[in-house]
């Protein structure tokens, strides 16, 4: 048993004169300033990150046990969300794999404390029925403005959640606790949350921030190799668009590494949004090269769900990325930056073939180009009828708002899909 100071030092007008008793190991990042900030800006309240790693995750010959958060771990790292934010009140929205994957000592103590949402992840419950359900659930709560809604879960379900939290009376205070590495690195980051509207991806949603987003290590050991690929994808686009020394990191790796091997990866990669969402959280500028490959990505995947296909975010990203290194490639006359666009291209199909179901990606590649530039067209990104992309001038830099037209898609698509 350790005693933990609530007063953080990296956190300004933290409390320093009470103190709560944690089990858990805390791995507070002090030393990146830019890594744990609580206010970036006096016009916006910015979140507070909170990094830790619980108790080891235990193995057996069947792999990672699926509970790797304690039952008095959990409720501690709740308890501290609540004293961060001065909640009276705490309601839980949690992705129902852990419905079935706590153990039943942790259930119990979660249902007895705290009324919870249990909600099924996956693009199909990023709707306006399942924000219903939660605005119901809510209203019969009770919850109001001095309540905090915790939403814990993968990319889905942060996005959903926060969605209802943030539209349910004009704005409920909500915290998240991203369980999987693209919501650690991706969805719990930048204040983006929405559902998609028939075929359209994210197309009715909100930008409003969280007040904490708290992240346990730990969570990583209940990842397959197809679920890292899914955040990994995006670490890839932070490395492209910003900063190449941290693409050449993950360039060298020619295997998707292990859990543990994961961690200075996704510090580099959520100091990279975070700036980005610091320098322009409405999306007006440079926030904008995050779109790499999503324009591709998000019509693959409005494609795969009026198919009833299974296409996950990470592999649409990755094939999203394949298309736009290589219209990259054709708008530059760098024959260096060309060489680098080519090993790109190639590291990032290897990847996927390690990764991905390889029926997935031949579906993808083999979509008719013409019904993906008429889901193009309908991109929420999308200015004056014009198809918008974002281009690499060297890796590490992008153009982004770089209109695209139907014939240098057609061309650019037969050679990226080949």
């Amino acid at each position: 048993m350790v005693e933990q100071r609530t007063e953080n030092p990296c956190v300004p007008g933290s409390n320093p004169g009470s103190t709560t008793k944690a089990s858990l190991r805390w791995l507070f990042l002090c030393a990146q300033p830019s890594f744990a900030l609580y206010s970036f800006s006096p016009l916006i309240d910015y979140p507070h990150f909170l990094y830790f790693d619980s108790a080891q995750s235990k193995t057996d010959r069947n792999g990672p046990v699926l509970n790797p958060i304690s039952t008095r771990g959990f409720n501690l790292l709740v308890q501290h969300i609540q004293d961060q934010a001065q909640a009276q009140k705490v309601f839980l929205l949690i992705d129902d794999f852990f419905k079935n994957n706590f153990d039943a000592e942790t259930h119990l103590n979660l249902i007895e404390n705290a009324p919870i949402f249990w909600m099924h992840a996956g693009e199909k419950s990023k709707s306006i029925p399942t924000v219903e359900s939660i605005w119901k659930w809510l209203l019969e709560n009770k919850v109001d403005k001095s309540d905090m809604v915790i939403i814990m879960g993968g990319g889905t379900v942060l996005d959903t959640g926060a969605f209802a939290a943030s539209t349910f009376q004009r704005g409920l205070n909500f915290s998240l606790i991203p369980t999987t590495l693209l919501a650690m690195v991706d969805a719990s980051i930048g204040g983006k949350n929405g559902v998609n509207f028939f075929s359209n991806k994210n197309y009715i949603g909100s930008i409003s921030l969280p007040r904490v987003v708290a992240t346990d290590f730990a969570f990583l050991h209940t990842l397959s190799k197809s679920q890292i690929l899914e955040g990994w994808m995006e670490m890839v686009k932070h490395g492209l668009v910003h900063d190449a020394a941290h693409w050449r990191s993950l360039h060298a790796l020619e295997t998707l590494p292990g859990p543990r091997a994961l961690l200075p990866f996704i510090q580099r990669s959520s100091e990279i949004k975070q700036s980005a969402v610091k320098e322009d959280l409405r999306e007006s500028g440079a926030r904008k090269k995050l779109n790499f490959g999503h324009t591709i990505a998000h019509a693959l995947e409005g494609l795969a769900h009026r198919s009833e296909i299974s296409l996950t975010h990470g592999v649409a990203v990755g094939i999203g990325m394949i298309f736009s290194i290589e219209y990259s490639r054709a708008m530059s006359s760098s024959d260096e930056a060309r060489s680098e666009f080519d090993r790109a291209r190639q590291r990032i199909q290897e990847w996927l073939d390690e990764g991905a179901d390889p029926l997935t990606i031949s579906w993808a590649k083999g979509c008719n180009p013409e019904e993906v530039w008429r889901q193009m067209q309908g991109d929420k990104k999308n200015r004056s009828g014009q198809v918008l992309e974002v281009v690499l001038t060297e890796i590490g830099a992008a153009k982004w708002d770089q209109p695209m037209e139907l014939g240098d898609f057609l061309a650019i698509w037969k050679v990226a899909m080949s």
